[in-house]
Formats: C-alpha cells, sequence, structure tokens
C-alpha cells in the first residue's frame, strides 16, 4: 500500500543474511566499540591469530591519547571518540 509500505512489507516474506569473514567479524566488533564509553572486551572478540596486529594498533591509539588499555577491556577515550573513523581504522 502507497500510504502503508509496512503493511506491504509485514506479509512479504523476506531473508538476507551476508556472510562475513571472520576478520570482517572482528574489524566489525572493534568499529562499533571504539564509538562506545565502555568499548571493547576482548574476550568478545572472535578466537582469532591477529594477536600482534591488534596490539601495535592499540599501542599505536594509545601513543595518538586515543585509547586506554584496562586489562582485557580497550576504552576509547574522549579524545578517541571525537576520532572513531581514524581510530577504528587503525584497527581495519
Amino acid at each position: 500500500s502507497r500510504r502503508y509500505p509496512g503493511a506491504y512489507i509485514a506479509t512479504q516474506d523476506f531473508e538476507w543474511r551476508e556472510a562475513l569473514s571472520l576478520r570482517q567479524v572482528l574489524t566489525e566488533r572493534i568499529l562499533t566499540g571504539m564509538r562506545l564509553e565502555k568499548g571493547i572486551h576482548l574476550d568478545q572478540l572472535p578466537a582469532h591469530n591477529y594477536g600482534a596486529e591488534l596490539d601495535a594498533a592499540a599501542s599505536q591509539a594509545e601513543a595518538r591519547g586515543w585509547l586506554i588499555r584496562q586489562g582485557p577491556r580497550w576504552l576509547p577515550t574522549a579524545l578517541g571518540r571525537q576520532h572513531a573513523d581514524a581510530l577504528a581504522q587503525l584497527f581495519a
């Protein structure tokens, strides 16, 4: 219906899924986490072999004042959240 597109959509069967690689899932979680005050907890990331790569990116972010590491939790600073895209790009 033109007036109520939701009524039309509700009557249709839609199924769409995007298959992501392990690296893509990891990147998406980091991209999202670096925009949140609570940051990311490493235990929430998928199992991976990117430890050294992530550590190097986190070290760069710390040097710029964008990230604080508190054990397994990585927290973006207020400055880091202002530069969230650039911060997340370090991990991409």
